[in-house]
């Protein structure tokens, strides 16, 4: 339809790591800065103007709203803001300082707009979050933090993206994240299980009702259905994976796809690493991808099959 560029200073095109919609408006941004365009034209709408501060846009979540990460201040002693901005023109609605020891964070939701970052790098699983940050988008003022620990949580951002969450929902106002596997009623191997925690956003306390995945079974958030949540539930070796719908209220579920559990379904569906792999479902059909592709090497063996994408259906 277009392609669009923007100088990323001299005779240089930007580079963007990241890209996001919001309404009408492309917002792209990384390390050489930000810019916005036309979703229909490709037209430049805006740009983040630099400062004495050496402020630049790391990048934007998108959806119902369009947020921007911005950091600023010299090496060593930056500091990372959270701005909620008309995706129109650019111009800050309202702005959130990040405490001191974020580096960077990363926008889960930006309507109600909520935030994950690694305080002082407390977490060092990997996960990229330490707390989440319910902020709110109108007045720029927080409305609760949300500790989560990264041995009991396992939510996920990418260390160094705005955009890049997973494993994590909010809807009706709360903050929806799983729990790490841990050992299943029978205390037997192989019948570990979790559970899906549901954090009110106004003040950070957890619901009482849990979803439980069930022995042998791990639940993964995977987005937000109206008003209830769809999630995979990540089988033991003998069964095929499951998709459920979790009732918003009273956190029980609802299947509403089985995967088959015949050894040559289960090899294809565990040849992905789930929390490496892009996992969609929709309209009665489940979708896993691998988010590279690559040509198999010299040396490989032809005995294993090597899948970049498969489709489970409960339709013909």
């Amino acid at each position: 339809l277009w392609s669009a560029s923007v100088s990323g200073g001299g005779d240089e095109k930007a580079r963007f790591s990241e890209v996001t919609l919001s309404g009408a408006t492309v917002a792209a941004g990384g390390t050489d800065g930000g810019a916005a365009f036309d979703a229909a034209t490709g037209k430049v709408r805006w740009k983040p103007q630099s400062n004495d501060q050496n402020c630049y846009d790391m990048g934007y979540g998108g959806g119902e709203g369009l947020v921007a990460v911005r950091k600023c201040g010299q090496y060593g002693a930056e500091s990372v803001l959270v701005q909620n901005l008309d995706p129109k023109s650019g111009k800050p609605l309202s702005q959130f300082k990040m405490p001191q020891g974020v580096k960077y964070a990363a926008v889960v939701s930006t309507k109600p707009l909520v935030v994950a970052a690694n305080v002082g790098d407390a977490a060092d699983d990997g996960s990229g979050i330490s707390d989440f940050f319910s902020i709110d988008e109108k007045t720029g003022k927080l409305r609760t933090k949300i500790t989560a620990n990264a041995d009991r949580y396992a939510a996920r951002c990418g260390s160094t993206s705005v955009e890049d969450c997973s494993q994590v929902l909010v809807g009706n106002d709360r903050l929806y994240v799983p729990t790490e596997e841990h050992e299943g009623s029978t205390g037997e191997y192989g019948d570990e299980t979790n559970e899906i925690i549901a954090f009110d956003l106004a003040n950070g306390r957890t619901a009482p009702e849990k979803a439980d995945a069930g022995d042998g079974y791990t639940l993964m958030p995977l987005r937000m259905d109206g008003g209830d949540l769809i999630a995979y539930k990540v089988p033991p070796y003998s069964k095929g994976g499951q998709i459920v719908s979790v009732h918003a209220g009273t956190m029980k579920t609802t299947l509403l796809l089985e995967n088959p559990s015949d050894k040559a379904n289960r090899d294809i569906e565990t040849s992905f690493s789930i929390t490496g792999a892009e996992l969609l479902y929709g309209d009665g059909r489940f979708f896993i991808s691998a988010t590279y592709a690559s040509k198999a090497r010299e040396g490989d063996s032809g005995l294993s099959k090597k899948y970049h994408a498969v489709s489970f259906s409960t339709r013909n």
